[in-house]
Order: structure tokens, then sequence, then C-alpha cells
């Protein structure tokens, strides 16, 4: 039997490897299958053992593992581990790929009998067209000691292209406002994209509030985008100066204006159960977090920053043994203020830090109703007074409402009086001025449904896929199949 068990789960490994495709999920706390299609109603294994608040409710003796594959062009391999301790747990996971894009870098060296030239990469056909080194890993650490959960994690999505010569061609070349003249060699960086570290705690088990009872978690965030560009130790191939076509000497081009530093403080209360009995389980809770925005060289001292309270609501119904239902209410309110005198309220869609509302006709982050439903197929099993493959098999679905959003954004000016021309007869004018739009916005009610089937091998071992996730895109034929398939994501746990 167990050697059975074992040849099963290599099979499923190997399905997930190489029929797998893409599933959207949100990083640090990686959802399973089972609580992607339910809207985050309900969950598995794969959804306590990296939470700093849950962890503790996982049931295993020594070990817990997952494998997922997923469309590796995007978001690549993505595994996790936990073991066990006499007083501590830790917790392991990783998503992505390391490297992935293209970089080409090459040279030419001439020799004849007017000396010696040396070529680069073509900038303008080269380094502008590729792609550049991706970088996409997702890797983190949850430590947990008595009540307490600590998980560090960090996030790098970089892009990097990095070119020892570069030659501006018979044309020249332009980076930035600076003009390369033609033939001219010289080396070429640039980089995009953010590293986030990220430290969190949380309680894993209730404290007591009064008569209530919860767990709360807090973190800090440091977010460090990237948007640079650098050139610089320009020359001749054909030799003479290294100057411009003005005559003047390139200087090293830099420009790192366009670089951020955004930490951030977050807090949630935790789901707060009001109310708990044959009708169900009712709770409340509230996240809180705020953000700054630090631009880099060359920008005004304004900091742009950004304040996200978002309350919910939490009902949880168990009808029967073979079926449960579950429904959320969120509600994101913001308050923000960019660097450009904008500051805007929000009751959903929410700009990025320093961005305006000004112009838009698209929100993200909408208040929105979630509901999950899960269905056991032993119900059938029950009927028949038979025990068939049917009763470890769980049915799991998901609809999300998105709801109306309000948007109220403005800028306020305010010029001081100038000098006066008459120091007898001064006229002090202050100039106040004022600008305010409200936006309402009606997105299309129902954004999504979702499905997905959880299969019990053994006790310790399940499988769970996502099936038919609506709103991706999916390119099975790079898996080599041609027909319409519906399973979009498939995901193995382990436990011992």
């Amino acid at each position: 039997m167990k050697k059975l068990i074992y040849l099963i789960c290599i099979a499923a490994l190997f399905f997930a490897g190489t029929h797998a495709a893409t599933a959207q999920s949100t990083f640090p706390n990686e959802p399973s299958e089972t609580n992607v299609s339910t809207n985050g109603r309900f969950g598995s294994d794969v959804d306590l053992f990296f939470d700093v608040n849950d962890w503790a409710d996982l049931q295993f003796s020594k070990w817990f593992g997952f494998l997922r594959m997923q469309d590796l062009n995007n978001l690549g391999w993505e595994t996790g581990a936990a073991l066990k301790f006499e007083k501590a747990y830790v917790g392991f996971f990783y998503r992505g790929r390391y490297n992935s894009g293209t970089q080409t870098d090459s040279s030419t060296t001439t020799h004849n009998n007017t000396g010696t030239t040396f070529t680069g990469v073509p900038y303008n056909t080269a380094s502008a067209v590729d792609s550049g080194i991706n970088h996409n890993n997702h890797f983190g650490f949850l430590l947990g000691i008595g009540n307490n959960g600590f998980k560090v994690t960090i996030e790098d999505s970089l892009t990097t292209k990095d070119y020892p010569v570069v030659t501006s061609g018979a044309v020249g070349a332009t980076i930035g406002a600076a003009a390369i003249p033609a033939n001219t060699n010289f080396y070429y960086r640039t980089r995009a994209g953010s590293i986030t570290p990220k430290v969190q705690w949380g309680a894993s088990e209730d404290m007591s509030l009064g008569k209530f009872k919860t767990r709360p978690s807090a973190s800090v965030a440091l977010a460090v985008a990237f948007n640079e560009i650098e050139a610089g130790d320009f020359t001749k191939t054909t030799g003479g100066a290294q100057v411009d076509i003005n005559g003047d000497p390139i200087p090293v081009i830099e420009n790192f204006a366009n670089n951020r530093l955004s930490p951030s403080l977050g807090f949630d209360t935790g789901a707060i159960k009001f109310f708990e009995g044959e009708w169900g389980t009712l709770a409340f809770g509230a996240s809180e977090e705020f953000g700054v925005s630090i631009n880099g060289e060359g920008n005004n001292g304004a900091i742009p920053w950004k304040n996200k309270l978002m309350p919910y609501a939490v009902f949880d119904y168990t009808a029967s043994e073979f079926f449960k239902l579950g429904a959320q209410l969120s509600i994101p309110i913001y308050i923000g203020w960019n660097n450009s005198n904008n500051s805007y309220f929000a009751v959903g869609g929410s700009p990025a830090i320093g961005a305006s509302f000004a112009g838009s006709t698209t929100f993200n982050d909408l208040p929105a109703l979630d509901f999950g439903f899960q269905y056991r197929f032993a119900f059938f099993d029950s009927l028949s007074g038979k025990t068939t493959f049917l009763s470890r098999l769980s049915a799991n679905f998901g609809i999300k409402v998105n709801l109306p959003g309000y948007a109220s954004y403005g800028t306020y000016t305010y010029t001081p009086a100038p000098a006066p021309t008459d120091p007898d007869n001064p006229i002090n004018t202050v100039t106040i001025t004022e600008s305010k739009t409200d936006h309402w916005f009606r997105p299309t009610a129902i954004q999504a449904f979702t499905s997905g089937l959880s299969f019990f091998i053994t006790d310790n071992v399940i499988l769970d896929a996502i099936i038919n996730m609506s709103g991706s895109n999916f390119d099975w034929k790079r898996w080599g199949l041609t027909e319409t398939v519906v399973l979009s994501s498939l995901m193995i746990s382990v436990k011992h």
C-alpha cells in the first residue's frame, strides 16, 4: 500500500509538471487551489503552513511539503516545506524563475592597414530590443515559537541590461537627452523592477478582547523600486577624442531620478467572532496599511503617501457534513496625497502611491462580495451505502461580485503675495486655487466564476486543482496540447 501511494504521488507530481498552466496567486501567503476557487472562504494545509496566524493549526508530526508547477514563462516553480521540532516550527517557501530573457553581448575587432577598430553590440538594434535578464523570485522563512509566528519574505522582480561594449552605429544614438555621435563605443546599463523585503508577526492562538477572541498580525515592508540608466566611457571607434557632436566631452550619463523607496506598515485585527451557532459563524475585522514613497535624486522634497483601511465581514455556514458555504464583504477605503498637490479619498479604486486619479477610467481593488461553496461527493456514497473514490472528492466553487465605488480627488494650490511695488500702498494678494472632482464608478457586477476539485488520495496526500479559472489566458499549446482543456492549475501536498 505504501509503495502504491508513493507511485501515485510521483505520477501526480509528473502530471503537475507537464500539464499545469497559470494560476494567479499572491505573495506572501500563497493560497491553495481550494482557497482560490472558493474566493478565500475555504482552504487546505497549504493555507496554514506559511501563515503567521495559522501555522500551529497544521496537523502533522514530522514534516509537510507541497509542489505546484505553473507557467514557467510567468510564475515558475512553487514549493514549500515545514518541519516540526520539539519547541519550534520552521517553514520555507519559494516561487519563481531565477533567470529568463535575452541579452546579446558581442563585439568585433577589425585589423587593416589603417589601424584597428573595435565595435560592440549595435545599440539601436540589439540593446534596445533585448528583453534583458529577468529575475522573478519570491522566497521566505517562517519561525513559530510558542504562540507567535515570525516571517521574513523577499520579493525580487528585477530586469537588468548590462553591456560592456555598445556601439552607436553609423547613425549615432540618443540616450535620454544625450546625443551620442556615430561610431562611438560605450558601456550601457539599465535596471528596472523592485526588491521588497518584509517582516511579519502574528499570534498563532486566540487573544482575548473582552468576551471576543481574535488573532492579530502586523508587518513592516521596504520596497526598493528601480528604473535607472547609466552609460559612459565613450570612445570613437575610428579614433579621436571622446566628444559629442558639438565637440564637448561626453560625461557619464546617469538617471536615477525614477528610483523610489517605499516603506510601509500594516496591521490586521484578524476575524473577530461576534456570533457562532447552528446558523453559522459571523466575524468582523479590519486591516490597515500605510505607505510613503521617497523619490530618487533630482526630485523635489515632497513625499507622497497612501493609507488603506479595509473593514471586512466574514460569514461561514456548514449546512451538512457534505456542503459548506461562506461569504466575505470587503470595503477598501483609501486616502492619499501625491507630490502634485493632488489629494484623494476613495472607496475602492486605489492608484499607486504618488499617482493621481485624474483621467482614470479603470479602477482596481473595488469593494467586493466574495462567495465560496464546497461540496463533498461522499453524499452519493451515503445514498448507495458503498464506499467509493467519490468519498475522497470535493468540488469547490466561487463567485466574486464587484460593488460600486467612489473617488473624490482634487488639488489645492496656494500662491503667496508678491513683494509690493509701492511700499506706501502695499497690496498683499494671496491666491488660493481649489479643484475637486467626484467620480462614481459602477463596474461589471460579476467579475469572476471560479471552480476546482480536491482529491484526498489518503488523509495525508491531497491533489488540489483549479478548473476553468475566469479571466486567465492559458496557452496550452506550449505543453503540447491542442484541444480545449479546462484544467488551470494542479498542486500536490504531502505530510507525515
